[in-house]
């Protein structure tokens, strides 16, 4: 029996403009998926003990041919892969990204490969769910912790671990569910990359604001300063407003965060017609934020960063 677990993403600043070689950052969450993998008869694929839908078959099609490709005497054996998760689906959260992980991993090890390869096949997933992923979802994934990524092109991506934990000076950041957006993330990506074909100049200097404030944060969170924290999340916010990636519903959200003295931004894509996807907040009294969401029915999570990414074993 291969087990494995890849944890969930959030972004913490840095969406969307990290498409367009900006950097990043992106850090791992204590919400899990999890799989086992074994030879089997029949091939079958189940996700929280239910069957899975076409799409998924897909992905695994997907990442079969691809180890095929890259290691030529490899057979595929029929196998049973059972899962399941606690990632919110569609919210902005990886999840697409710690599935591509994990099935890729589960196959390399059943195939007698070296897991070290699952990032590599994992991506041909990502572009089947985004079309034109930066890739930093599932370097997030994989390695765990902070990460600082930024994709200089094609061939060239830089993935920096990043050398600490959240300041302790720093409360947890809450994650409040804005809605799952009707949009997918590669309409919103490339609905991105039409707005900056139209103007240019003007997304550019959003993005380079974005990436000054991607460098404040570094600093932020490493010293703990929660004053210029919350300053960061709302400048981040407002850039996010300004590409047109934020819904009335997930803006109204993000007011009365605002008004509570906190901050909020979406973790992800975003959406327009009606859910954003995740929200990551922060307040000096995380208790606020959650009685608010508590108030409003609207689900709230308290996250922990999780130091580990992929972690793959055998019996």
């Amino acid at each position: 029996m291969i087990k494995a677990t890849s944890p969930g993403k959030i972004h913490i600043i840095g969406e969307h403009a990290v498409v367009h070689n900006y950097p990043a950052i992106i850090a791992a969450i204590n919400l899990y998926m999890t799989g086992k993998i074994s030879k089997s008869k029949i091939k079958e694929i189940i996700i929280d003990k239910k069957p899975v839908e076409k799409k998924v078959i897909k992905l695994s099609e997907i990442f079969e041919k691809a180890i095929k490709s890259k290691f030529k005497s490899t057979k595929i054996p029929t196998y049973r892969l059972e899962i399941s998760s606690n990632i919110p689906i569609g919210r902005g959260l990886g999840s697409s990204a710690a599935l591509s992980a994990l099935i890729s991993a589960c196959l390399l090890i059943l195939t007698k490969n070296d897991a070290s390869d699952a990032e590599e096949i994992a991506l041909r997933g990502e572009q089947f769910f985004h079309g034109n992923p930066s890739g930093g979802d599932l370097a997030t994934v994989v390695n765990g912790g902070f990460i600082w990524f930024r994709k200089e092109n094609e061939l060239l991506k830089i993935i920096k671990p990043l050398p600490f934990s959240l300041s302790k000076k720093l409360k947890p950041f809450i994650l409040i569910d804005s809605g799952k957006p009707k949009e997918s993330t590669k309409f919103m990506v490339e609905k991105v990359q039409r707005l900056l074909n139209r103007s240019k100049e003007t997304v550019e200097n959003t993005f380079n604001d974005q990436e000054a404030l991607t460098q404040k944060m570094l600093i932020c969170l490493k010293k703990g300063n929660e004053k210029e924290l919350i300053q960061i999340i709302k400048k981040a916010h407002k850039n996010l407003v300004a590409i047109d990636v934020v819904s009335q519903r997930a803006q109204d959200i993000v007011n009365n965060i605002e008004k509570l003295g906190g901050a909020a931004k979406i973790s992800g894509a975003g959406g327009k017609k009606d859910g954003s996807g995740m929200l990551l907040c922060y307040h000096q009294n995380p208790q606020k934020v959650l009685k608010f969401a508590a108030n409003y029915n609207l689900p709230a999570y308290k996250v922990k960063i999780s130091p580990k990414g992929l972690i793959i074993n055998e019996s």
